[in-house]
C-alpha cells in the first residue's frame, strides 16, 4: 500500500499535471460560454422572430404587386395566393411567439411539429433533395414528435443547461482532449521509474505482479478521480450559470443509417459511464505496457498518442480501420458516441455498439495485462 501511496505523489507533486487538468477545466467552460453564445442566436426565439420579419417583408411586397399589376393578370392573382399564404403564416408565427413568451410548450411544440411536418411533406416531394436533407428532417420531425408528447422546457442547441450540456462535451470534445492528457499524466507516473532506462525501483522489495497491480490501480484510481472532477465542475458549473434542465430531455439513438428514435438522456448515463470507465483502465494498461517497453518518457508520449488517439481519430477516415473498427478497444475511447449510435452512424458499422464494446475493452485490457506480466517475468 505505500508503494501504491508513493506513486500517487508523483502526480499530485507534479505542477504541470495539475496545470494541464486546470487548463481542461478552463477549456470545458470555455466551450459552454461557447455553446451559450450559439445558442442564442439559433433558439426557437430568434428563429420565430426571423420568420416573423421575413413574412412582414413579403406580406408588404405582395401588397405592392396588387398595387401595380392589373386584377385580371396571373401576376396579381399569384401576389394575391402569395399574400394570403404569408398573412395565414405570420398569424402562427405571432402565435408560436406568444407561446414562447409564455413558456406554453406543448402549443409551441404543436405549432412547431406542423410546420416541421408541412416542410418534411414538401422535402420528400422534391426530387433534388438528398437522403441526409430527408434523414435530418425526419430527425428534427421526430425531436418535436417527443416533446409534444412530453413537453419539457425547450433546452437549447447546442446545449448550455447541465445534464445536456454534460452530455454534448462528452460527445464532442472530452474524450480526445482527455485521452491526450491521460496519456500524458500516465507517461509521467510510468516512465519516472526509469533513468538511462534502467529501472530504479526494481530495487523495492516488491513482487512484480504486485507492482504491476499497484501501477494499474494507482494509474486508474488517479485518471478516473480527474475524469469525475471535471465532470462534476462542468456539471455543478453550467447548472448553476443556466440550470441542470431536465434528465428526461430527449436524446438521438441511432438504430440504423435511415432510423433512430429519442429516449430520455438519463437511458445512456450508466452504459456510458461503464464504457468511460473501461476505456480508462484499458488506456492505463496499455501504456504501463508501453512504457515499460520503450523505457523512455518521449517514445513512450508519442507511441501512447497514435496508438490511442491516433488509432481512434482514424477509425472514421480509414477503410480497412474502419472494418474492423468493431474489434479494436480504441474505438470505443468516445462512451456517448458508442452508446447512441452516432458512431455506428458516422463510420457505417452498426457492429460498433456498446456490448461489442465491453469485450473488446475487456479483451484489450486482459491482453495488455498478460503481456505485462510475460515483460516482468522476462526482464527477471
Amino acid at each position: 500500500m505505500n508503494y501504491l501511496k508513493f506513486q500517487i505523489k508523483k502526480v499530485t507533486k507534479n505542477n504541470l499535471i495539475i496545470i494541464t487538468i486546470g487548463l481542461l477545466i478552463v477549456l470545458s467552460f470555455v466551450v459552454l460560454i461557447l455553446n451559450k453564445n450559439a445558442a442564442t442566436q439559433m433558439s426557437l426565439e430568434s428563429e420565430a422572430y426571423g420568420n416573423q420579419a421575413l413574412q412582414q417583408k413579403n406580406i408588404k411586397e405582395s401588397k405592392a404587386d396588387l398595387k401595380n399589376f392589373p386584377k385580371n393578370s396571373e401576376r396579381y392573382k399569384v401576389a394575391q395566393e402569395d399574400l394570403a399564404s404569408n398573412e395565414t403564416e405570420l398569424e402562427k408565427t405571432n402565435t408560436l411567439i406568444k407561446e414562447l413568451k409564455n413558456k406554453n410548450w406543448e402549443k409551441v411544440y404543436r405549432i412547431k411539429y406542423n410546420n416541421l411536418l408541412k416542410a418534411d411533406k414538401y422535402t420528400f416531394q422534391d426530387k433534388s433533395a438528398t437522403q441526409t436533407e430527408k434523414f435530418y428532417l425526419n430527425k428534427n420531425l421526430a425531436l418535436f414528435a417527443y416533446l409534444k408528447k412530453h413537453p419539457l422546457q425547450y433546452q437549447t442547441d447546442p446545449p448550455s443547461e447541465g445534464y445536456m450540456f454534460l452530455t454534448n462535451l462528452n460527445q464532442l470534445y472530452l474524450p480526445i482532449i482527455f485521452s491526450v492528457i491521460a496519456v500524458f499524466m500516465l507517461t509521467q507516473l510510468y516512465t519516472s521509474s526509469y533513468k538511462n532506462k534502467v529501472d530504479i525501483e526494481s530495487l523495492i522489495p516488491l513482487k512484480s505482479n504486485k507492482k504491476i497491480l499497484y501501477n494499474s490501480l494507482s494509474g486508474a484510481m488517479i485518471v478516473g478521480f480527474i475524469y469525475i472532477l471535471v465532470n462534476l465542475l462542468v456539471f455543478i458549473g453550467s447548472s448553476i450559470l443556466f440550470g441542470t434542465g431536465s434528465i428526461d430531455y430527449p436524446f438521438y439513438i441511432y438504430t440504423s443509417e435511415s432510423a433512430g428514435y429519442y429516449t430520455p438522456v438519463r437511458n445512456i448515463f450508466i452504459p456510458s459511464i461503464i464504457l468511460s470507465f473501461l476505456s480508462i483502465c484499458f488506456i492505463v494498461v496499455i501504456m504501463q505496457l508501453i512504457s515499460k517497453l520503450l523505457k523512455d518518457q518521449l517514445p513512450t508520449l508519442f507511441i501512447g498518442i497514435v496508438l490511442l488517439v491516433g488509432f481512434n481519430m482514424a477509425t472514421a477516415f480509414i477503410v480497412p480501420i474502419k472494418n474492423i473498427a468493431p474489434y479494436l478497444p480504441t474505438t470505443y475511447l468516445n462512451s456517448i458516441k458508442t452508446v447512441s449510435g452516432e458512431l455506428a452512424f458516422q463510420i457505417g458499422n452498426f457492429n460498433v455498439n456498446y456490448t461489442n464494446g465491453v469485450i473488446s475493452l475487456i479483451a484489450g485490457i486482459a491482453i495488455a495485462s498478460a503481456l505485462l506480466q510475460l515483460l516482468s517475468l522476462k526482464n527477471k
